[in-house]
């Protein structure tokens, strides 16, 4: 499993689409039975993602997560902390250094964009075979979840002892936001109340 291999970190957003997806095309060991990357929303441009549309030999995995909220959250942290996993939970980032502040302004056309880039995901897949995931269920039954998406690429045999990722910031939102009254007000008797938890 490759990891962001499209992203700004990576490359300049928009050239070299075909450079980055021909790593996917390597030699591999007979072990192998699939191989594939992550891709977010915004790592490739509109035309890219017509490209990618032409491979019609990879399957989608949709990795969503149902409150907003924290994807917002946990993208802020990252980039606040730059950690952006959790393999050892002895070293974890303590609560202090995540705090953040969230614009309450700003969290309507944020939370808006996710839920378009998550349609616009859905229409331009819905000709492929796709497995759509939600992150809350993943870390409820991850062994089940997981088995699932390893079966849908291909891959008949998984060891789940060798997955080392943790839920980097299992605090609740009031404990995570620094301003977490001012987002709660913004939130209050909108369709996304429901992620304040």
């Amino acid at each position: 499993m490759f990891h962001e291999i499209f992203s700004a970190d990576n490359r300049v957003i928009g050239q070299g689409f075909n450079e980055h997806i021909n790593r996917l095309y390597a030699g591999y060991p007979r072990c192998i039975r699939a191989v594939g990357c992550k891709i977010f929303y915004n790592h490739l441009t509109n035309q890219e993602w017509s490209e990618f549309e032409q491979h019609k030999e990879f399957k989608i995995i949709h990795l969503i997560r149902r409150n907003r909220l924290r994807t917002l959250v946990s993208l802020a942290i990252a980039f606040k902390t730059d950690v952006w996993l959790q393999t050892n939970f002895r070293k974890k980032v303590p609560l202090e250094k995540k705090r953040i502040y969230l614009d309450p302004e700003s969290l309507f056309t944020q939370i808006m964009q996710i839920e378009s880039w998550e349609s616009q995901t859905r229409a331009r897949f819905a000709h492929r075979d796709v497995l759509e995931i939600c992150y809350e269920d993943l870390v409820t039954d991850f062994e089940a979840v997981a088995s699932e998406a390893i079966g849908f690429v291909g891959a008949k045999r998984w060891n789940p002892n060798r997955i080392g990722y943790k839920k980097q910031n299992p605090e609740p939102l009031d404990q995570l936001i620094s301003n977490f009254p001012e987002v709660s007000h913004a939130l209050k008797n909108t369709p996304w109340e429901q992620y304040l938890e």
